[in-house]
């Protein structure tokens, strides 16, 4: 077995070990019991490593990389790749409209709350 990556917290580590095993890449997941030593051990030392084998680790890459590029989008003032969640785009400063964002804000009543009747 072979790093792909590494993590500050378990977390992390497990959401592209889900992501790779669903891909049907071996993973291995090292140091899980790490987070309780934080701050007792240097920072390098608690880490949480993502493990393939060797065999795997270009496919695993890829998967990695593929996942990470959905999270982007181009901005549609410079094109530079903005994370989704973000509403201002890093490089030029121009406001983005993310169709992620809207699809998940709940609509709202266009009825005022003072003139609604609850039963």
């Amino acid at each position: 077995m072979v790093e792909l990556d590494s993590f500050a917290n378990l977390a992390l580590a497990t959401m592209l070990a889900d992501r790779l095993r669903a891909a049907g890449i071996d993973v291995r997941i090292d140091g899980e019991m790490l987070g309780a030593a934080v701050g007792a051990f240097p920072v390098d030392q608690t880490r949480v490593r993502v493990l393939v084998p060797s065999a795997q680790l270009d496919e695993a890459r890829r998967v990695r990389d593929e996942d990470l590029a959905q999270d982007e989008a181009p901005c549609p003032s410079c094109g530079a790749a903005v994370p989704v969640n973000f509403t201002t785009c890093w490089s030029c400063g121009a406001e983005i409209e993310s169709e992620k964002k809207l699809a998940t804000v709940p609509a709202t009543s266009s009825v005022p709350m003072s003139t609604k009747r609850w039963t």
